[in-house]
């Protein structure tokens, strides 16, 4: 009985250290992402950043290459405003040419992932199941309703940047419902607001040749 006291307590002991250098890690990379995304470095920060995530831009980019309107109108907010956004910024040339990668890089390097938000935000709360983990978000230390998830890739922690989206989509609906107005017209305004380019209202329907 002694010893297998002795080897639970050992097992137990291991098994701490192992979680508590995991939450080291998890916290690393969330540093390293931070650090990128406030350097403007997405090149930096595509290796904290899991594949689920680049598979979501790729999907974008395809989307914006080939989806109309009516099939537009099924989407997300957040879906339209990514695809409108890359309508609107991109020849229908580069747009065939990007990647679920180079979109990333390039939303970050331009501040489309916004680095005045995470300057000045951190996790905390740290909880480790298997392979997955979240944390909570803090704002300027303090705690905010939305978590930041992980997933070991290759042994490596790295960043699920797409399970933010549900609480990112609910947050810009409830300001174009507060504006009573379209998705279209909240996204066109936000356009607007954000770019010295005229916005061509056809983007709408499909990529512009």
């Amino acid at each position: 009985m002694r010893n297998l006291s002795i080897c639970l307590l050992v097992i137990l002991f291991f098994s701490c250290n192992s979680e508590e250098k995991n939450k080291e890690l998890i916290l690393e990379t969330f540093l390293e992402y931070k650090k990128a995304v406030v350097d403007r470095r997405g090149v930096d920060a595509l290796p904290y950043i899991d594949n689920s995530t680049v598979d979501y831009y790729q999907l974008t980019v395809e989307r914006a290459c080939n989806i109309n309107s009516n099939e537009l109108r099924k989407l997300s907010l957040i879906d339209k405003l990514l695809i409108i956004t890359i309508r609107h910024k991109f020849h229908a040339s580069e747009i065939k040419k990007l990647t679920g990668e180079s979109l990333l890089v390039w939303a970050i390097d331009n501040g489309f992932i916004s680095s005045a938000f995470v300057k000045d935000a951190g996790i905390q709360g740290i909880k480790i199941n298997s392979d997955s983990a979240i944390a909570n978000f803090t704002y300027m230390g303090h705690k905010l309703p939305n978590t930041c998830h992980f997933i070991k890739e290759d042994k490596i922690w790295k960043m699920k940047l797409t399970a933010l989206f549900e609480y990112s989509d609910k947050s810009l609906k409830q300001i174009a419902n507060s504006k009573n107005i379209t998705h279209r017209e909240f996204i066109f305004d936000m356009l607007r607001k954000t770019s010295d380019t005229e916005v061509n209202p056809e983007i709408w329907e499909r990529m512009i040749e």
